[in-house]
Formats: structure tokens, C-alpha cells, sequence
């Protein structure tokens, strides 16, 4: 029985979470490594449950480092993996001093203050950022080493609150664990990184009944005791006895009685560092802020800075405190926060960003224009460093407005920085107009300015399809890029040549970019590449036009990585596309559905960003050459009404092309063909080479499906000449293979055979199983109009197979209903979902959910867990039935059990 002012330490209940946790130490003690994640709505037992997970794992003899991250201290960097580590790693100093490598202990040494003694000199200054990926490395081997000694357990309680420093390096360990959507406060469903409130107490409320018991305990205190706890709830989440008396203007000895009253009622708990509390849970030192004046907490802060900085603390601790209690003008706070930001921009860029915006705005009335530039510039280089692109274009937009016009080569720069910071960051095209002024402003100038202008220029060129002035810009641009040897700025201009190239068919030339372009690449180093991230974008697309698929996943899938470890992950993720894509072009297309449906994943973009409109082509695709009209449908609809309702709708002409293949594969034949037919100009004819002339050979299999047998030949007639000129081999096969159809259809069955069969040795020598495949069926019914009833089967046997290989549902079907029609017994196949059979079938994110669902959740709660839309979660339920041939959560259910004890 629990007595007054003492809690029972016995947990109730909770068996098959305690035999989780059971496991998962039992795998520790064998070696391996483990990972859980405790969610739920508050008040319910996490924090109870993480606690005896500690108890448990002490009773085995591992090391426990046990911290918890704290809703008023989102902008102190690292603080929860202080709390956790910092005291231990103080004891062992010497250990470590002796066991690590220099670099790594001043790596450490500028996260954990108990290690200040063993930072070396620091090296020459990095580009902005570099030191944050080489601390997350630095912690990883500091965990290594700890675990080799004996197996070691960390908690992190309340991680939802984790400051976004910590959670990178959290994200940076748990990565083996596929780990993508952690519960953090920098990356919400939105998808991008923000800043938190500026007022905590505005973002969330404890649940009403839970407050009104704490506001019921706190009424017990005397009024002394009550105003330490009030000083407290100031301090921070853990606290000592001198910032608290300081705050409350109390002596110290008070402050200590008032302690002992707190202790007693299980307020306030000690910590296993000396002179160290903290409260019982986040939420009672929640309900304890809530129930301050605002007047009383702007002094109780500014009271708390002061003590602090007259106690030489870090200047990030002061901070937390001086942006909320400093007025504008206060320079000495100004001062303070731009020192706090700089000294952790290079591990903690957004809060840099935070609280150099903080100092901006503090800044006295009579600062001049050129100050508050250089702040607002260094702000928004903080944040885009951490991937918070729109709110390093809002601080670029101040900055530009502030920039006066006689200086046109500081404007020229800061133009070049917006541009590129809204391309990054999703928005409309919409610089344009601001580029050609800035040039212009510049004169004949060919400096750093005026390079930077014209690569962003080149860039909206090349989406808007203007690939002549794309083509005078990069000239110029790779050429000067080349004089200054400037390796990056010649990866971007070389792709942009090359696509303009390709698209221009100067197929040759086009290869030569490209081949410069890569070389530059490697050249890069990864933290070189960091900074520019997306090149692997624009080179990849080079190479996606050029039909070099393997060399798309090789630039991608480095730049993913790089994007990942360095917090860029929203600007990314619709990468993945661009590796669909490029699977498509060899042919395995169960893979790239898998990365074209994690490219479009809600989750991590809005609705509106063109990035994500982008993304939905190739989901569309894919849906398209899997035969699911469904989802083809869907996604192009999609891709169209987001497009039509973007300012900029430099995506509506491929998005139709989408349309009009999943409106063909619907059978809705006449509104596919006024999707298409509508490109069959001048001026539209590079869009239907895309993707190895997908769009010709649609628009001639739409008029062959309306017996327009004219119309078609004509379509395949153009089809073949640009593809001739563009001398790229999957084009070629493609436009044969719509030459053949048309030939067939007409009656000429051997010209149809010399056209399929060469269309097939095309694409075996790329590489592309489908097209080789869909040859194959040509070819076969090409034998079959000929008569040649055994040379059909066996061409058409082979086609079967080889779609079905494929994954290409529609196209085996056509197969295996030719071979039927020629009196042949065929199995209907199974349709090839993913890499293998059953649950092996689902990707990552689907596994996870269907998880979920076994452990009795609605998708309400899933989406909460994961960070997702319910919409998400329903798409992602709709995929896993299908793949499952389930049609309830029940059978659902059933199979993940079954899984699960197999």
C-alpha cells in the first residue's frame, strides 16, 4: 500500500511489455543490438515503463545512461544526450582520454562539458556544418566503445521534445533500425523543419485532469516552497539549488529547506549527479509554468541569465533564457545570442538559426542595413544548413528588401541564395524575373555573383523545357566554372549542358557533359557534396535521359545518403523517384513501385511543393507498367490537379502524358487520346520522348485502340525519327515496337516480325527485360498472323516469362491470353507484389504498419506513432490488403501473427 508522500516503486500490470523489454535485454546481453520505441498519449505509464526498463537492465549488471529531453529546452543542442551521458562520462574521463582517438574526445568534448578537459585545439573552421556529421561519428564510437566494455542500455525518455540536434545524432544511430519518422519536435507532419513557439506554454496542454491534480498538490505547498518550485520550473527540467535561489531572490539554505519539503512529497526527484533534481515528470514542471504570470517569468528569466553568465556558463545555457526575457535595443543580449548561435551552428544549425532570428529581432533601431544583412544572411546559412529551407528563404526575402539598390553586386548574391533556397525548398519558379534584373545589374560582369545567377536561371530553364537559352547558359557557365576550377559548380553546369544536349538530340555532346559531369562528382568529397546536395539530382536526370539507369542509382543513392546524415532528408526524399524512374528502364518494376510510392510519401512533403507533384509521375509510371489502373489513375490525377492549382505549372504537360496512359489502361480510350493528342506539335514532341519515348508509343497505341490506323502510323513514323535521332537504344526499340504494332494492324505481319524482333535484341543489349519482353509479344503475335502456330507459342512462352519476371501484370496477361488463343494450357501466374512472397512482399513503412494493426490500433493511433496522416495510413492499408489478398484487419491480423511465431 503506497502512504502518504511516498509512491509505490512495484509496477502493475504490463505483462507483455515487460516480456518485450525482457527480450530485448536478452538480445543486449548476447550481443546484439536493440531498439524500442514506448508511444502513447500522455499520462499513461510511459515514463513508468522506461523506468523499470532501467531498473531491470541495472538488476543485469549493464550500464544505464538514462536521460530525458525537456519541452523548455528545445534550443539547448544536445541536451538530452547530456543528461543521459555527461555525469558518467566526467567519471571515466581519464578512460577515455586513454581509449579514443584525440579528434574524436574534442568532438565529444564540445557536446559533453564534463569532457572539456580533454578538447584539444580545434582545427582550421569547416564550411558551416561540417562539424555536426563528424560529432555524430564521434558519439557513434563513443557508444561502441562503452558497449564493448559491457552491453549498455540508453534511455531517452519524452524524445518528442529532444532538442533537433539530438535528434540527428539519435536518427544517425537508430538508421540500421530503419528508423525515418523519429518522434521529433524538429520534423512534424508538415515535413520540414521548423522552430518552435516562441512562447512554450503555447504549443501544448497537458490533459485537464491530470493539471488539475498537480495544481491540487502544488496548492498543499507553503508559499516559500511554492515559489522554489516556481523558481524551478524557470531553471530547466533538471536544476540546482544556486540557479534556483538566484531565480527566486532567495538564500541558498532556503532554497535547500525548500528542496527537502519537495523531496518528501515527490515534487522533485534527485539525480544521480550531485546537487542535481529534477522534477517527478515533464509534465508537472509543464503545470507548473502554465501557472506563472508572464510578467513574473520575463523577470524570473532575465534573472536566471543574468546568474548564469555571472556564474561563466556556456553561453547556450544564458541563451535559452535571454530570448525570453530580452527587449529590443538590449545589445548585451544581442551580443550573447549571436555568440550562443555561433558557437553552435556547426553541430546545431537550426538552433543557430533560432536565435540569430532572436537577435535580429532584438537588434537597436539605429543598427544600420549592412548589420542586420550579414545577421539575417548568416541566419538563413544556419538554417538552410539544417534542411529548414523556408524559413531560410523568409530570412533572404528580409535581407533582400534591406539590401540597397547601389550595391547591385551584394543584391546580385543575395538573389542567387533566395533563388536557390526556394528551388530547394519546393516552391514555385517563381525568381525568374528578380535573376535576369540581377544580371543585367551586373553588367559584363562574370564573378562569383554573376555564375551563381546564371546556374539558377539555367536551372528554371531547364523545367520550363527551354533548352536553347538552357544550353547558352550552361556554356557560359561550365566555361567559367572550368577557368575557376571550381569542381561543383562544373558537376551542375556540365548535367545542365547534357540535359540540354540530349534534349536537343546532340546526343553526342550530351554523353561528353555527362561524362564530365560524374567525373566532377567523384571528385567531390562528402562533406564538399553536403552543401550541394541536389547535384546528384541534375546528374542523375542526365543520365536518366541518356538511358545510363545505373548510373542514376550510384549519384542518387549517394546523395541520399549524404542527405540523411546531414539532416536534408525532406528535400531528398522525393530523390527516390528519380531511382523509380531508373529502375523502370531496366526493367524491374516491383522496385521501383517500391521507391516511387516512398518518394510520394505525405508525410515528409505538403501537398502543393512541385517536388511532390514531380514524385507522382513516377508512381503514376510505375502503377502504369504493373497494370494497377487504379493507383495509375489516382497518382496522375493527382500529379494534374496539383500541378493546375501550382502558380508555376511547369509539370502539367508530363502529368497528362500520365493521365492519358492511365486513362488507356482503364480502357476509357477516348479520353486518354485527348490527354495525348494534344502533344503531338512541335512543341511538345519532348515530352512524349521522355522516359524512352513512353509518350509516342502511348499516343500510337491509344489510335490503334480507335482503329485510327492512319494516325497511328503517322505517330510511330515520327516516333521512330526522333528516336533515330537521338541514337539512344531504349527509344529506338520503343519506337519499333510501335512501328511493328502499326504494321501488324495493318495486315503486314512479316514487317511487324523484322520490326519486334529487332526491338527485342535492342533492349536485351540495354538491359530492359520489359521492352525485350514486349517485343517478344509482339513478335509472337506477329508468327501467329504468319501461321506459324509453334514459333508463336514459343516466342509468346518466352514473352510470358519474361514479363511475368517483370512484374508487368497487364502486359503477361496479353501473353497468356495469345497463348490460350492458340490452344495452349497456361497457369494463371500470381502477381508479382515486391522482392518476395507474403509479408516479404511489403516494403519497410508497410511492415511497420501492418504491425500496428496486429497490436490492436486504429489507424488513428498509427498515425500518431508514425507521424503520418490517417490518409497515409489508409493508402498504406489499401496497399497491404492487396498485397496480402487480405480484406480485414482481422486476416491481417492473423498473418502478421502467424509471421511472427513462424
Amino acid at each position: 500500500m503506497a502512504t502518504a508522500g511516498k509512491r509505490s516503486r512495484v509496477l502493475i500490470g504490463r505483462a507483455s511489455e515487460l516480456a518485450e523489454l525482457d527480450r530485448g535485454l536478452d538480445r543486449l546481453g548476447a550481443g546484439k543490438p536493440w531498439f524500442v520505441q514506448i508511444v502513447g498519449e500522455p499520462g499513461i505509464g510511459k515514463s513508468r515503463l522506461l523506468l523499470e526498463l532501467t531498473r531491470r537492465a541495472s538488476a543485469r549488471g549493464y550500464l544505464v545512461l538514462a536521460g530525458r529531453a525537456a519541452e523548455f529546452e528545445q534550443d539547448l543542442p544536445f541536451a538530452v544526450l547530456r543528461d543521459a551521458c555527461n555525469d558518467y562520462l566526467g567519471s571515466i574521463e581519464r578512460r577515455l582520454r586513454l581509449s579514443l582517438r584525440p579528434e574524436t574526445l574534442s568532438e565529444l568534448a564540445a557536446v559533453f562539458p564534463s569532457l572539456s578537459g580533454s578538447a584539444t585545439m580545434p582545427a582550421a573552421r569547416q564550411d558551416l556544418g561540417d562539424d555536426r556529421y563528424r560529432t555524430h561519428y564521434a558519439i557513434r564510437a563513443l557508444l561502441e566503445w562503452l558497449a564493448a566494455q559491457q552491453p549498455t542500455v540508453m534511455a531517452l525518455d519524452d524524445v518528442h521534445w529532444a532538442d533537433a540536434a539530438s535528434v540527428e545524432v539519435i536518427a544517425h544511430l537508430l538508421r540500421p533500425f530503419y528508423l525515418e519518422q523519429l518522434s521529433r519536435v524538429a520534423v512534424p507532419a508538415g515535413g520540414r523543419y521548423r522552430l518552435a513557439s516562441d512562447n512554450p506554454a503555447d504549443e501544448w496542454r497537458p490533459p485537464a485532469a491530470v493539471s488539475a491534480s498537480i495544481r491540487e498538490e502544488l496548492s498543499a505547498l507553503s508559499t516559500g516552497t511554492r515559489l522554489t518550485v516556481d523558481a524551478a520550473a524557470i531553471a530547466g527540467e533538471s536544476f540546482e539549488p544556486q540557479l534556483v535561489a538566484a531565480i527566486a531572490e532567495r538564500p541558498e539554505p532556503v532554497t535547500l529547506a525548500a528542496f527537502d519539503e519537495l523531496l518528501a512529497v515527490d515534487f522533485i526527484r534527485p539525480t544521480d549527479a550531485p546537487r542535481r533534481f529534477r522534477f517527478r515528470h515533464p509534465i508537472v514542471r509543464r503545470v507548473v509554468y502554465d501557472q506563472l504570470p508572464r510578467a513574473w517569468r520575463l523577470g524570473a528569466h532575465a534573472r536566471a541569465a543574468s546568474a548564469l553568465t555571472a556564474s561563466r556558463a556556456p553561453a547556450t545555457e544564458a541563451a535559452l533564457h535571454i530570448e525570453r526575457s530580452a527587449t529590443a535595443g538590449d545589445q548585451h543580449a544581442v551580443a550573447m545570442l549571436i555568440d550562443a548561435a555561433r558557437t553552435v551552428a556547426p553541430r546545431a544549425p537550426l538552433t543557430a538559426g533560432r536565435w540569430l532570428r532572436t537577435a535580429f529581432r532584438l537588434l537597436p533601431r539605429d543598427v544600420g542595413p549592412e548589420q542586420r544583412i550579414g545577421l539575417l544572411r548568416e541566419a538563413a546559412a544556419a538554417l538552410a544548413s539544417a534542411g529548414a529551407d523556408e524559413e531560410s528563404v523568409e530570412e533572404l526575402e528580409q535581407a533582400l528588401a534591406l539590401a540597397p539598390s547601389a550595391r547591385p553586386g551584394a543584391r546580385a548574391e543575395l538573389i542567387a541564395k533566395l533563388a536557390e533556397a526556394r528551388r530547394r525548398s519546393g516552391q514555385p519558379f517563381e525568381s525568374r524575373v528578380l535573376l535576369l534584373q540581377a544580371l543585367h545589374s551586373l553588367g559584363v560582369s562574370d564573378g562569383a555573383a554573376a555564375q551563381a545567377l546564371r546556374l539558377e536561371l539555367a536551372i528554371d530553364h531547364y523545367w520550363h523545357r527551354e533548352f536553347e537559352p538552357l544550353q547558352a547558359l550552361a556554356d557560359h557557365t561550365l566555361a567559367d566554372a572550368r577557368e575557376r576550377r571550381e569542381t561543383s559548380m562544373t558537376a551542375l553546369a556540365a548535367a545542365l549542358r547534357s540535359l540540354a544536349g540530349s534534349a536537343l538530340h546532340r546526343t553526342g555532346n550530351a554523353l561528353l557533359d555527362l561524362a564530365e559531369a560524374e567525373a566532377a562528382l567523384r571528385r567531390l568529397t562528402d562533406d564538399e557534396l553536403a552543401h550541394r546536395v541536389y547535384l546528384g539530382v541534375y546528374i542523375g536526370l542526365a543520365a536518366l535521359r541518356l538511358e545510363h539507369p545505373d548510373d542514376v542509382l550510384t549519384h542518387i543513392h549517394r546523395c541520399l545518403r549524404i542527405a540523411r546524415l546531414t539532416g536534408q532528408d525532406a528535400m531528398a526524399h522525393p530523390w527516390l523517384s528519380l531511382t523509380a524512374r531508373a529502375l523502370l528502364l531496366k526493367g524491374e518494376i516491383a522496385k521501383a513501385q517500391h521507391d516511387a510510392a516512398a518518394a510520394i510519401d505525405t508525410a515528409l512533403l505538403p501537398g502543393e511543393n512541385w517536388r511532390t507533384i514531380w514524385a507522382l509521375e513516377a508512381d503514376a509510371m510505375a502503377a502504369f507498367w504493373a497494370g494497377d489502373a487504379e493507383r495509375a489513375l489516382a497518382s496522375a490525377t493527382q500529379m494534374v490537379a496539383r500541378s493546375e492549382r501550382s502558380s508555376d505549372q511547369f509539370l502539367t504537360p508530363a502529368a497528362r502524358i500520365q493521365l492519358g496512359g492511365a486513362l488507356y489502361l482503364s480502357g476509357d480510350v477516348a479520353a486518354a487520346v485527348k490527354e495525348l493528342e494534344a502533344f503531338d506539335i512541335e512543341s511538345g514532341w519532348d515530352v512524349l520522348d521522355l522516359h524512352a519515348g513512353h509518350g509516342w508509343e502511348l499516343l500510337s497505341r491509344v489510335r490503334l485502340a480507335l482503329s485510327q490506323l492512319d494516325a497511328a502510323e503517322e505517330v510511330s513514323a515520327r516516333a521512330g525519327i526522333r528516336a533515330e535521332a537521338s541514337r539512344l537504344p531504349l527509344a529506338r526499340a520503343t519506337a519499333r515496337l510501335a512501328r511493328g504494332s502499326v504494321w501488324l494492324a495493318q495486315g503486314d505481319a512479316a514487317t511487324a516480325l523484322e520490326l519486334a524482333r529487332d526491338a527485342a535484341e535492342i533492349a536485351g543489349q540495354a538491359g530492359n527485360p520489359l521492352i525485350c519482353g514486349r517485343a517478344r509479344l509482339l513478335a509472337g503475335r506477329a508468327l501467329a498472323a504468319a501461321g506459324q502456330r509453334e514459333a508463336a507459342v514459343v516466342e509468346l512462352g518466352s514473352a510470358e516469362t519474361q514479363l511475368s519476371g517483370c512484374g508487368a501484370a497487364k502486359e503477361t496477361d496479353a501473353a497468356a491470353r495469345e497463348l490460350r488463343r492458340l490452344g495452349q494450357r497456361i497457369l494463371r501466374r500470381a502477381r508479382a507484389q515486391g522482392t518476395g512472397t507474403g509479408v516479404a512482399a511489403l516494403s519497410s513503412r508497410e511492415r511497420e504498419v501492418a504491425a500496428l494493426v496486429a497490436s490492436g490500433k486504429t489507424n488513428r493511433n498509427i498515425a500518431a506513432a508514425l507521424y503520418l496522416s490517417e490518409k497515409t495510413i489508409e493508402s498504406h492499408l489499401a496497399r497491404i490488403y492487396d498485397k496480402l489478398d487480405v480484406h480485414s484487419r482481422a486476416a491481417l491480423t492473423a498473418i502478421m501473427v502467424r509471421e511472427s511465431t513462424s
